[in-house]
Order: structure tokens, then sequence, then C-alpha cells
């Protein structure tokens, strides 16, 4: 076969050169010819589809996972690693189906999901709250913030979109379209990103904070002590033993205060308990008594002594010594009436209008109030030394309400006693717990992860604090010193919402999921 190529070539006049003459020397079936790229490419593609359905094909056959597992589980998850049916509810069950997602009733199999606030609405998509009876019961969609296979922050929902989708816009997203917390919180950063610290602990007008609590302290006096007793914070303060080491453990007046602050009423009789005022009450009733116990305790020898009254007196120019013998009974009531002519008579007690009330009793309520007084305010270590006292005393007050008594200081330290004295407290008086107290109480704090630094670095304010009402808690800018924006590059501890606030509002759990 012959094959002839006719070359000619065309010259266009410039007149004639227009783009349909020139469109003309194109080959309009270039795309029907062969070309070894496009050809390869075809059957690549082919190649891999197959390939891939194959592979799909035989991983569903084999009931693997590998092919379509987005990676393992968080270590919190690992007893699940290959039971998936656990989360993925009928993976391998009857109607087995690999895509199957996870629903909220499988994370409630382990975990409550309370909710986060009752004002949460349920209206929203997705709703991460559901109702029952009307009123928000549980948190839901727990795979919106809570997403596995991924990681642990993943997991923890620890991204800080995940709180601004509500919190950048609070009135939006809360029933009544109204609240008391701010409304627009986008960072934690210096206001206005972030709410100052302590908000119910604010004075009105001021912005001060304000510790109500009726107690005296000052730290700058006890960390100055110049008397040989070296006092730092943790002489005072220790985090709480039951594990929880946020809450520092309660001061106590027996395991920090004792030592250097007895309750001595006179030297001769056990420290005053340090009760309510009505135990107080109690045991200065007693007093006479007491001394009766002491005298009993005496052997033969030393009650003989004792029974024996030694006095000096100035006759003229000499000294004459003069003993006498009293009886138990006349002793006794020597005891307790120098013990108040001595000692109640001369003590800032006396100063007191009650005082000069009790002058009219009889003997024995006379002494018993008395003493009382001296208890309260009369003592170098008196409850007045520290607490601060209403009422009178016994035999001196009106009705039973009116009797001594102190304020109270906001948590109970000993087992409740009976007793008249009011127990009300300000509102704004921080929660009191088992423990202690927790004066930011929509946050999380842990000692041991802050324990490279020193408790002045935070509480720097103890160093001048000379009264009970200052709050030397540290304020956002201390936290941010550390906390401050930037990750790792910028030398920065974690700085998102979880790292200080929960979601689930652990209070409306049930008591098995607490455990």
């Amino acid at each position: 076969m012959f094959s002839f190529h006719l070359s000619c070539t065309i010259r266009f006049m410039p007149g004639d050169r227009t783009t349909k003459t020139v469109a003309k020397r194109i080959d309009l079936s270039y795309t029907k010819q062969p070309s070894p790229m496009r050809t390869l490419r075809r059957t690549l593609v082919i190649v891999c589809a197959l390939v891939a359905v194959a592979w799909g094909g035989w991983a569903m056959l084999a009931q693997g996972e590998r092919l379509y597992n987005p990676g393992p589980v968080a270590a919190v998850h690992a007893m699940f690693e290959n039971n998936c049916e656990a989360c993925h509810e009928g993976a391998n069950g009857k109607n087995s189906n690999f895509l199957k997602s996870v629903s909220d009733a499988a994370c409630l199999k382990c975990h409550e999901g309370a909710i986060h606030s009752e004002k949460q609405l349920a209206t929203e998509k997705p709703s991460l709250v559901s109702l029952a009876g009307g009123k928000p019961a549980m948190s839901s969609d727990c795979t919106h913030c809570h997403v596995e296979h991924k990681g642990h922050d993943a997991l923890a929902g620890t991204s800080n979109m995940l709180c601004t989708r509500c919190h950048d816009s609070l009135s939006a997203h809360v029933t009544g379209g109204k609240t008391s917390m701010q409304t627009d919180v986008t960072a934690f950063a210096p206001a206005p990103a972030h709410p100052p610290f302590g908000r119910v602990l604010r004075e009105s007008g001021s912005g001060k904070w304000n510790d109500p609590t009726p107690l005296k302290f000052n730290h700058q006096k006890h960390l100055e002590l110049g008397n040989g007793k070296a006092l730092d914070c943790t002489s005072c303060h220790r985090p709480s033993g039951t594990g929880n080491r946020r809450i520092m453990q309660p001061i106590s007046f027996e395991a920090n205060c004792k030592d250097c602050h007895p309750l001595t009423l006179t030297a001769d009789l056990p420290d005053v308990p340090h009760q309510s005022m009505e135990i107080v009450r109690r045991f200065t009733a007693t007093v006479p008594s007491s001394f009766s116990q002491k005298l009993a305790a005496m052997t033969p020898e030393q009650k003989e002594k004792t029974l024996t009254i030694t006095t000096e007196k100035k006759v003229g120019l000499r000294k004459v010594v003069e003993t006498k013998k009293v009886t138990e009974a006349e002793w006794l009531e020597a005891q307790t009436k120098d013990l108040i002519d001595k000692k109640v008579a001369a003590s800032p007690a006396a100063n007191l209008p009650a005082w000069q009330a009790i002058q009219s009793l009889d003997p024995a309520t006379k002494n018993a109030a008395a003493l009382e007084l001296y208890a309260g305010y009369g003592m170098s270590v008196s409850c007045s030394y520290c607490h601060a006292l209403e009422g009178s005393p016994a035999g001196v007050a009106k009705n039973p309400t009116d009797l001594l008594h102190t304020l109270p200081t906001g948590y109970v330290l000993t087992p409740k006693v009976p007793t008249t004295a009011p127990s009300a407290s300000p509102t704004t008086r921080p929660v009191p717990t088992s423990e202690g107290r927790r004066w930011f109480t929509a946050s999380v704090f842990d000692h041991d992860e802050h324990r490279n630094k020193s408790c002045l670095d935070c509480h720097a304010q103890a160093k001048t604090s000379s009264l009970t009402s200052d709050v030397l808690l540290p304020d956002i800018q201390s936290c941010l010193t550390c906390h401050h924006p930037g990750g790792s590059t910028k030398n920065a501890a974690s700085n998102n919402c979880i790292t200080c606030h929960v979601y689930h509002d652990r209070t409306k759990e049930t008591a098995s999921a607490k455990r």
C-alpha cells in the first residue's frame, strides 16, 4: 500500500487572514487520535477503582476494621479498643453495620452526662440538653463535643469554640434571654474578654473583694513574728488529705492556734474548750466543782498543806506570820472569789455594761455569769480575741436567743451541739464543705500542679494583710502570668476554658455516678 503526502503552502494576503480561516488549519478529530498518556491515565483510574472496591469488599467479608478505623481510641477507652460494638451499637451484631454512629445511650452506659445549666435552651441544633417534664434533665449530643479516635484533646472537648458558641452571646442561649453571668466571654484574657474573679465577693459600688467572715486575723503579724517562731504559709495551710488538693484543710484551733494561744482561765484548771458558747457556758458554771475535784485528788498531806493558809502582815517594824486552817467549803469559796476579784474584775470584761448588770444576781449565778463574761472578753486569749460576740451572759439575757454567742464563721469544724445561738450567715459567704472553703465555686484548681510556685507568688497580699476582710486570692492578672495565650511557642501554660471550668454540673449527678 502506498501513501502519498501532499504538502502545499497556502499564502494569505493580509486582508484575507481571519479567525475562521485560521481555524480551518486545526484537525477537529485530534481527540479521537491515539495518545499514550491518555491511555495510561485512563487505565490507572480503572485499576485503582477496582482495587479499592476489592479491598473494601474483602475487609467487609473478613469483618476487619483496619480499612475504616480512623485511629486508636484514647487511653481511657483502651478496654474497648477491639470491641467496637461497645460504643458503635450493633457494629458486629445481628444488624452488622460498621458505619453505625455512637448514640447518647452508648455513652450513658458509663457516664452520667449531667446537665450544664438548668437555663440551657433545648431547641438549638445541636441540642446539648434533653428535657424531662419540660425541664433540663440530661446532656445530649455527646459526640458534638467528645470525638473519639482523634486523641485525648478531641475526646475531652478542649476546644474553646465548644464553649464560646454559647458564651460569646450567652443571653441568646438561655431560657428567658436573661442571665446574671457576663454575656460575652470570648477567651481567658483581661476584661472584657473574661469576667473578673470572685464576682459574688465584691462589694457593691466599690467592686472591692470583701471577706464577710466575722473573725479577726492578721496575716502580716503572723508572717513577721519575732519570738523565734518562724511561720510561713505552710505552717497553717496544708492541702486536703482526701485527695481533693484544690481545697486547703480548714484551719483548726487545736491544730494551728492552740500552741501559741492557749485558752487559759487559770493555771489551776483545764483550758476553756474551743467550742460554742453553750459549751463554754457549761464549763464556766462547773468551775467551783473543778476546784472541788482538784482538792479531792490530793493526798492527805497535800490537802493539809492546802487548807493551811499562811499570811504575813507588818506590825510596826516587825513582820508577823499568821497561820490559819480553813475548812474545805471555805477554801472552795475563796478560790472562786479570788479568781473573780483578782482576774475577772481586773480584765477588760469589767468594763462592759454586763459586768454591772451581774452584780445584783445571787452569788452562784453571779459567779457563773462573771466567769462566762471573763471567758468571752477578759482572758488574755478570750473568745473575743478572734471572734465577734453578741448577747449577754446567763442571768442577764432576757431570753434564750439573747445568750452570749459567737457569730458563725462559715463552716463547722466539730460535731454540732444543740445551741440557741443564731446560725444565719451572709449569702456571699464562701461555700462551706467538710474539707474547707471553696471561694471560686465555678472553677477547678489543683495546688499539686502549681507546686513549683511559692505561695506568695499567687497570694502576695498576705505579706501586708492585717484584716480578715482582705481576700488573699489571686486575680486574673496573676494567673495570666503563666496561663497567657500562645501555647508552648510562648512558654505558656494551658489557656483553654476546661483548664479551669467543668461543663457537666456534678452536683446534678446521682450518688452512684459520683463514686
